[in-house]
Parts: C-alpha cells; sequence; structure tokens
C-alpha cells in the first residue's frame, strides 16, 4: 500500500473516530498524528493539536517574563508571572495569574481573564491583593489550518504575542488603580 494512501486511511479514520480516539487507538501523540496524515483541520481539533504540541514541550511555555502551564483536567492554559517591578517606586515583586485558552470549549476565540494580581515587599509582606476578574476577548481567530506547521506558526506570531499584549493592557490598568493604595 502506498503512502498516501495510507495518509487517507488514517485521514478517514480520524474524521470517522476524532483525533484522540485514534491517538489512543495507534498510541501515537495526537501531534504526531496529524503531521503524519497531513491533516488540514479546523479550530476544534487545532486545540487538541496545540494542546499536544505544547504539552510534549514541542512549543515555548514561556513568553516575557509568563510561564504557560496548562491545566490536564480542564484543559486550560494559565499565564503565570513572577518579578520584580520598580512600577510603584521601591523594588516589589509582582505576581500576575491570567487564564488565556485558544479555541476554549470549542470555539474560535480567546477569552483571557486575569484572575489575580499581587504585590510583595521583597521580604515577602503582601501589599496588594486584587481578583480584578478582568476578560478580554480576542475575535475572531483563525478557524482552519493546512498543516501543523501552519499551527506552530500562529501560536508563536499570534497567540503569544496578543495575549501578552491583553494581559499587559489589563495589568496596567490594575496598577493604575493600585497605584493609590500602596503606603510608602
Amino acid at each position: 500500500m502506498s503512502t498516501d494512501r495510507r495518509r487517507e486511511e488514517l485521514r478517514n479514520l480520524i474524521k470517522r473516530l476524532g483525533i484522540y480516539n485514534v491517538s489512543e487507538l495507534t498510541g501515537m501523540k495526537i501531534y504526531e498524528l496529524a503531521i503524519v496524515s497531513k491533516l488540514s483541520f479546523d479550530y476544534k481539533t487545532a486545540n487538541e493539536i496545540l494542546w499536544s504540541l505544547i504539552y510534549n514541550d514541542k512549543l515555548p511555555k514561556n513568553y516575557q517574563g509568563f510561564e504557560i502551564s496548562l491545566d490536564e483536567f480542564g484543559g486550560a492554559y494559565y499565564w503565570n508571572y513572577e518579578k520584580t517591578t520598580r512600577y510603584y517606586g521601591p523594588p516589589l515583586k509582582e505576581k500576575i495569574y491570567a487564564l488565556a485558552t485558544p479555541f476554549w470549549d470549542a470555539n474560535p476565540y480567546i477569552p483571557i481573564d486575569i484572575e489575580y494580581y499581587e504585590v510583595y515587599t521583597l521580604n515577602g509582606i503582601k501589599i496588594i491583593e486584587k481578583n480584578p476578574q478582568i476578560f478580554s476577548m480576542i475575535q475572531p481567530i483563525k478557524e482552519w489550518f493546512n498543516s501543523v506547521e501552519e499551527l506552530i506558526i500562529w501560536y508563536k506570531e499570534f497567540y503569544l504575542e496578543k495575549v501578552y499584549t491583553e494581559i499587559m493592557e489589563g495589568v496596567n490598568v490594575i496598577r493604575k488603580d493600585s497605584k493609590s493604595k500602596i503606603i510608602r
């Protein structure tokens, strides 16, 4: 049987059973199936492939000081940041916790939720604690991908930059609101 024929059969199997189930059946990772089959796919399948790529360390998990982690049970993407800042004057430790899951709940957008914002003195005394629930949305986003390579480019050149920009815009609002509350 030719390679093209095998790819076509694999694509048909994925279409019939879903990429996750075919991955379980074959023992191949989701992103490997997509590459081997030369699969083109919609945003719903892109979510599964992207998650597989990140989980298997094939894509960056750090961007501009943020650590990106995956929730294995819920599928969410967490953006966490902890760094020294001089925004408020003296050096302080700033912590940001946000969620930004592409194609969340099988939809063609990226909801961004800044859940927590905290500021500490360098010796660990908490001076600001906020649960701002700043929510924004990046939409519309790409709904069809012709290859895994196209998805990787989208992640590196669109997702990372857009999410970072949205989070930092929200953080700047929180910082401005918090600046007057810092006791000097």
